[in-house]
């Protein structure tokens, strides 16, 4: 099977052009996060003007024209403080916006991942699952330790050696040679080995 490299492009193309349009928490958090920060924007404004208006009327008494304008700045304070829970609920709603959007990006990252897993998966040329690849994986293995058996005992049988001790003997010249336990002689390494060990004797 080849690998068509514009097949895959227009998959991946399809399938974020899916994600993106079935996933409506990306566009709903991106809106609030927009009006969140516009919200914030004129409570804050709000604030800082109702601020300065206070600070005037409250400075014009230190001036002695006069407390007629007392109430004024107590309704500009009052001003201030809304319009400070207004820029709060704002920050709040962007918040909100922000994490909306984030946990949209999250699930459509997900689905494009998995949806091109599930493709790989689908095109691979061994669609077996792992724990299948190791089963085979010991059946061979199994198959070949027999294998690898039987020959010891031919070796052994033909030139008349106790099958156990030659075991041995093989076992300790993996080791010496730096052979792994798996790491098998052929036949007529064997016959060497089943030579040298009847030297030993």
């Amino acid at each position: 099977m080849s690998f068509n490299s514009d097949l895959l492009a227009e998959d991946i193309i399809n399938t974020a052009y899916y994600v993106y349009s079935k996933n409506d928490k990306i566009l709903s958090g991106l809106s609030k996060t927009f009006f969140g920060i516009t919200k914030s924007a004129i409570g804050v404004t709000g604030a800082v003007i109702c601020v300065l208006g206070t600070t005037v009327l409250a400075a014009d008494d230190v001036t002695a024209i006069g407390v007629l304008d007392d109430p004024a700045a107590v309704g500009l304070a009052g001003g201030a403080a809304a319009a400070t829970i207004y820029a709060a609920s704002g920050l709040k709603l962007a918040v909100v916006g922000i994490l909306e959007t984030t946990d949209g990006v999250g699930e459509a990252v997900g689905n494009l991942i998995g949806n091109a897993v599930s493709a790989a998966v689908a095109t691979s040329p061994n669609p077996l699952p792992p724990d299948d690849d190791q089963k085979d994986h010991r059946e061979k293995t199994k198959n070949a330790n027999a294998n690898d058996r039987k020959q010891v005992n031919s070796v052994a049988k033909k030139y008349n050696i106790d099958r156990r001790e030659f075991g041995d003997f093989i076992e300790e010249s993996k080791q010496m040679s730096g052979r792994g336990p798996s790491d098998n002689y052929t036949y007529q390494e064997l016959e060497e080995l089943a030579k040298e060990f009847m030297e030993y004797q």
